[in-house]
Parts: C-alpha cells; sequence; structure tokens
C-alpha cells in the first residue's frame, strides 16, 4: 500500500511515500536535484519522473509449441518417414537409414520437426527422388558413434535442413 521512493543526489537525500498510486519525483535539469512533488507538477527547468505508473502493454508474443515431453519411437535397420514420426524422437540403437520421403508422398507441413537420436553405431538420411537435405540430394549421415543427436525440419515443399551435433574429429 506504501510506496517508498528513496533517491541519493549530490547534497542530500529525497524520500517519498505515497499509496499505491503514482509518485511524481522532479529532477532539476541542471543539478539532478531530486524533490518529490505532492502535487504531481514540476517546474519548467525540472524533468518529470512518474514512479508505479503502468506502461503501455507490449505486443502479445508468439505461443511455444515444443511440447515439455516428446514420445520415444525405435526405428530398426531401415526406416521411410511416416506422417506420425513428426513431434517424435526416432532412435536408432543400431546402424539405420532413415528415407526422408517426397512431399507428394508424405505431405509434411513446412516446420515439420522430427529428432533423431543414435545409441550407437551410425544413421543415414536419404532423401527420395527430388527431395534436398542440407542444399544437397545425397546421403546425409551423422557421425558413427554411440549418443549423438539431430533434428530434421522441413523448410519448403521438398527441402529439409538436418541440425546436428558437431563432429568430434
Amino acid at each position: 500500500m506504501v510506496a517508498a521512493v528513496v533517491a541519493a543526489v549530490v547534497g542530500g537525500l529525497v524520500i517519498a511515500s505515497a499509496s499505491s498510486s503514482t509518485v511524481v519525483v522532479c529532477s532539476a535539469k541542471g543539478s539532478g536535484a531530486l524533490r518529490y512533488s505532492k502535487s504531481g507538477e514540476c517546474k519548467p527547468n525540472e524533468a518529470r519522473l512518474e514512479l508505479n505508473e503502468d506502461g503501455k502493454a507490449g505486443a502479445t508474443g508468439a505461443t511455444g509449441t515444443y511440447p515439455s515431453s516428446m514420445e520415444i519411437k525405435d526405428i530398426t535397420s531401415t526406416h521411410t518417414l511416416v506422417a506420425s514420426d513428426q513431434g517424435k524422437i526416432l532412435v536408432s540403437r543400431s546402424g539405420t537409414v532413415v528415407t526422408v520421403p517426397a512431399n507428394a508422398t508424405v505431405a509434411f507441413g513446412v516446420g515439420a520437426r522430427i529428432d533423431f537420436g543414435v545409441v550407437s553405431s551410425f544413421l543415414y538420411l536419404d532423401p527420395a527422388s527430388g527431395v534436398t537435405l542440407n542444399a544437397g540430394t545425397s546421403r546425409v549421415e551423422l557421425d558413427s558413434g554411440t549418443f549423438q543427436i539431430a533434428t530434421l525440419v522441413k523448410i519448403a515443399t521438398n527441402e529439409w535442413v538436418l541440425l546436428k551435433t558437431v563432429d568430434e574429429n
């Protein structure tokens, strides 16, 4: 209920108290000396500062869609992506070749995301005819080794980008 304002200035201290409404403090333009204005008015040679003032509300940001948990799906030695793979973590426990189908076969929306985890061995992503992965039309591979991660994101009708862990070589 009671707000207090304390401001240190050269040669003095200003203390102001008020209820939950705004408090007006005036600052002398030349010296910077502060004073509490009970009337809410400042002199022509003073700058006005309102404390406890409600500011203009900012724009509402986009709402997030990243889930707090994701379904895990084990994949075998060969796997062609299907619509239900979107939003999941596909886990390869022994070398896997994943085919990324053309939009005409499986129409993932732009922005679709599929995560991959490689527990051991390797994971290859093979684009179907007409599909581009990372600005190329040939196989993309995750490094051999354990515990590799990657995210595949669709950025255009038949174009995907693979975000993966940094090579350890």
